[in-house]
């Protein structure tokens, strides 16, 4: 099957993660860092020690270009008018200001984020020593997607991603496709065959529309490359392809987000730019429950 057609598959699971490491390597790559930067440091007695961690451990020298955020009042909220670091929003009370945020973190303003690391050995006399940089980057989420594409497209896909949607009344058509491997076991020179061990691998496709069905359908008969549909399929494909992203970051947010948790956001500046990066906190757990940027970094 073509490496095209990935393009169309719905992975619930991490899709933010995914789609902004994919020209860079994480910190939380190494098999050693398994503690967010929130976590890293004291136990966890309110939801403020998160955000005391969090500034401690930026500027411990473990993030390279962590002299390169400037954080403070940059926020476009308008409520928010002094240097303080971070700044609580407001808990989420009722249905209503929860499915705006849930809107939010599916949404194209979302700030995410990028990673790049690099590594170097020298020697201080006789004992060689390793250097370790990491670079972090904020990346809003519609930079990612919507460059290199075609106007219309663009403008279609905004559309999907700027409307209030409800996952629940939004129905979509999954098709399951099974591999089955049969795995071989020998023992004393004798080979046997064991259907409780086998290996089964699925695909899950998921249509938002008879539209965006044909045009896969399609790619899998005639064995065609994305590149080789119509403007209008590659159309239909990517911006159901969105539709189904979104649901996806939906689902995730329904995973980890409660009515009673507490909204955050901490402001900074990078490179000539202001972003606000929004964190919900569950004050039951003291934990961070969802951010798509300094949650990702792993201590």
């Amino acid at each position: 099957m073509k490496k095209e057609l990935i393009l169309i598959i719905l992975i619930i699971a991490g899709i933010m993660e995914s789609h902004c490491q994919q020209k860079s390597d994480s910190i939380s790559n190494s098999s050693d860092k398994t503690v967010s930067i929130y976590e890293y440091g004291d136990s966890l007695i309110s939801c403020e020690t998160n955000f005391e961690n969090l500034f401690r451990n930026w500027y411990n020298g473990y993030i390279t270009n962590a002299s390169q955020y400037s954080f403070g009042n940059y926020s476009s909220l308008k409520t928010i008018s002094d240097s303080t670091r971070y700044f609580f929003v407001e808990t989420i009370s009722d249905s209503a200001r929860y499915r705006y945020y849930r809107n939010y973190f599916s949404g194209l303003e979302v700030v995410s984020y990028h990673y790049s690391s690099s590594g170097s050995s020298y020697y201080e006399g006789n004992q060689r020593k390793n250097k370790q940089e990491y670079f972090v980057a904020p990346h809003k989420y519609k930079w990612a997607l919507l460059e290199q594409l075609p106007m219309e497209t663009m403008v279609k896909i905004s559309k999907v991603y700027d409307a209030e949607i409800n996952i629940d009344t939004i129905k979509l058509k999954t098709v399951f496709q099974e591999n089955i491997q049969t795995i071989e076991k020998k023992q004393d020179g004798n080979s046997s065959y064991n259907r409780h061990g086998s290996i089964t691998q699925r695909e899950i496709w998921a249509y938002s529309d008879s539209v965006t069905k044909k045009c896969i359908d399609s790619m899998l008969i005639h064995q065609l490359r994305f590149e080789d549909l119509s403007i209008q399929s590659q159309e239909a494909i990517r911006t159901a392809q969105a539709l189904l992203v979104r649901v996806g970051m939906q689902k995730k947010f329904n995973e980890a987000v409660h009515i009673g948790d507490k909204v955050y956001v901490v402001p900074f500046q990078f490179g000539g730019y202001n972003f606000d990066v929004f964190v919900i906190c569950n004050p039951m757990s003291k934990k961070v429950v969802m951010d798509y940027f300094f949650k990702n970094v792993r201590y």
